[in-house]
């Protein structure tokens, strides 16, 4: 994953190159997951509470397992080539936000 330091010497509101663009897009991924992470902590601490704890992380155990391979999938048309990692880091974070959502629903009565 590129690191932050890099992704702030980029305009993510303009990227000039497809390095630039794969940069912004692992920085986007890494955001999701963070807020991903967030949500997952408020989920997993109402799901104990209420005895489905194991169940909630067996889920989020598969989706990642999910994720990972869609993911790898939907990059592989691109195997090799500069759009790889956008496709990639695209569908990381489009997956991931999708979750995040879905786990905040899972709190909703």
């Amino acid at each position: 994953m590129v690191t932050s330091a890099a992704a702030q010497e980029v305009a993510c509101s303009d990227p000039q190159t497809q390095t630039d663009m794969n940069i912004c897009a692992a920085e986007a991924a890494a955001r999701a997951d963070d807020l991903l992470n967030a949500e997952w902590r408020v989920t997993q601490s109402f799901a104990k509470a209420r005895g489905l704890g194991e169940v909630l992380l067996e889920a989020q155990r598969a989706w990642l397992g999910f994720r990972d391979a869609q993911c790898a999938a939907e990059a592989a048309r691109y195997d090799g080539g500069s759009l790889q990692p956008l496709v990639h880091a695209n569908c990381i974070e489009r997956l991931t936000l999708r979750r995040t959502d879905d786990l905040r629903q899972f709190r909703e009565p």
